[in-house]
């Protein structure tokens, strides 16, 4: 059997930071951990400065929009709805693509972009630029015309303005790559992911044709990550499952409710700014009635919710359904104690996202001061027991994993960045690497640890101490640290 033993000088911890080896034994035709410490004389000996730490685990974020945004426009830098359009016009491709703008950064403020800004300066090609939380986006009237989403959705469009909302977003999005291969929009989100030490995600509303298209990389070894997909639940019946060491359909994805910055997400009591109290897309009879369509043959049920009257609704459904480790809540964003002792008495999965501390600077003045320092309450979430994995929902927001943490840590300076609600390091990291793995489920559980007979993906890599909420510096997977080792 040919072996490396990889000797590491700063040691090889585990995912709560615990030092349990300063030597993993590798099989390099395997390419598994096959022992940690004491190394058979054999082997083939290589030495590496740094830390060994399990990879990190994105356990929420969007395969196919993180490639889209990498190879579009990033509207993060747009002041004015006229900056969308300056910006979009630059996109290359046969897509217009673009995402990041938030009215709430524009002059004057809450100001949106409409299609006639699009029409002037895009033209005549498929344009689309989707607001930072993903449930809002201005097309132009090229886009509407060749989707006719206003006619699919006529609740979900504003037809004169050219903007869409919610299953509106996705289902553009959707048919305008159908378009167009996306094989290099995913390759590139995957090979970015991979060099910040990222070995698996859980790709949410994961479209057929993005499954299809893991599979043939996979198939022709140019899938650097393991994924499980969790397709949005009125789609998974379209999609033939096949077996695979890499992908596999491992859950479904429902929608409770919106955004708080489409003023869509649900609430018990009015927005502050608005009066309304957002949408509940599903009610927790629904949300029984369809998971029990796919619980039974083991399917995980992972459903979005962000206002506190969504998350009653998705807890009353779950405890109804006794879902424990087969049910997910994504975001779960405002939580007052009783939502957070229910979860931890129900055993399923939370999975947060932490840099929506800083994305969410304005949120004081959308729903209140006292639902605010109800939200994102990480610390209070992992004292009482519960569950937590952390993700990113790129491309929302970065997939480094280094801003993850630093907002994890509250290392930073908006108000959702409570010192009390800070995670330690050990806290973070086995909610980052072991508790996100499992979260996700399918052969991302194979990871976010490292163990005897543990893919060698599970292993990365950082130069300087990961003990500390000093650490954002880079990661790399192992496997690519070593390439040359083995």
């Amino acid at each position: 059997m040919p072996t490396v033993s990889i000797e590491v000088e700063g040691g090889v911890y585990n995912s709560e930071l615990e030092r349990v080896s300063d030597i993993l034994v590798v099989d390099t035709g395997s390419r598994k951990i096959i022992g940690l410490n004491n190394p058979p004389s054999y082997s083939k000996k290589t030495q590496i400065k740094g830390f060994v730490f399990p990879s990190f685990i994105d356990a929420h974020m969007h395969l196919t929009g993180t490639g889209l945004k990498l190879l579009g426009v990033d509207l993060g830098t747009a002041r004015s709805p006229r900056d969308v359009g300056l910006l979009l016009r630059q996109a290359k491709g046969s897509i217009a693509f673009g995402r990041g703008w938030d009215q709430e950064s524009f002059e004057p403020e809450g100001t949106l972009p409409t299609r006639d800004i699009l029409d002037k300066y895009v033209g005549d090609r498929p344009a689309i630029a989707v607001r930072v939380c993903g449930h809002m986006a201005v097309v132009n009237t090229y886009t509407l015309s060749a989707t006719e989403v206003h006619k699919k959705y006529p609740s979900l469009v504003d037809l004169k303005r050219g903007i869409l909302f919610e299953d509106a977003v996705e289902y553009t999005v959707n048919k305008l790559l159908e378009t167009t291969s996306i094989d290099r929009y995913i390759e590139v989100a995957l090979n970015e992911l991979a060099n910040a030490g990222i070995a698996g995600v859980s790709s949410m509303s994961c479209p057929p044709k993005e499954y299809y298209t893991l599979l043939k990389l996979s198939k022709q070894g140019r899938l650097r990550l393991h994924v499980a997909c969790y397709p949005d639940h009125d789609k998974i019946e379209t999609i033939r499952t096949e077996e695979d060491t890499q992908v596999r359909l491992t859950g479904v994805k429902l929608y409770a409710d919106g955004s708080f910055g489409a003023h869509t997400a649900a609430l018990k009591e009015p927005y502050n700014d608005k009066d309304i109290e957002g949408k509940l897309l599903l009610s927790r009879r629904d949300i029984v009635e369809i998971a029990s369509r796919y619980i039974p043959s083991g399917l995980r049920v992972a459903t979005h919710a962000i206002g506190d009257l969504a998350i009653e609704e998705v807890l009353s459904a779950y405890e109804k359904l006794g879902v424990e480790s087969n049910g997910r809540i994504e975001h779960f964003s405002i939580s007052p104690d009783e939502y957070i002792d229910r979860a931890s008495a129900l055993g399923a999965y939370i999975v947060v996202q932490p840099y929506f501390r800083i994305g969410d600077w304005w949120l004081p003045k959308r729903i209140g001061d006292a639902r605010t320092r109800l939200s994102y309450r990480f610390k209070t979430m992992v004292s009482k027991g519960v569950k937590l994995a952390l993700s990113t929902d790129s491309p929302v927001d970065p997939y480094h994993p280094w801003e993850t943490l630093k907002a994890a840590y509250s290392e930073c300076a908006t108000v959702l960045c409570r010192k009390e609600e800070a995670l330690a390091p050990r806290e973070a990291f086995r909610s980052y690497t072991k508790l996100a793995a499992e979260a996700s489920g399918g052969t991302v559980s194979l990871l976010g640890e490292i163990y005897r007979g543990a893919p060698l993906s599970s292993a990365a890599w950082t130069p300087v101490s990961p003990l500390t909420t000093k650490w954002h510096g880079p990661a790399r997977l192992l496997e690519d640290l070593i390439e040359g080792s083995i």
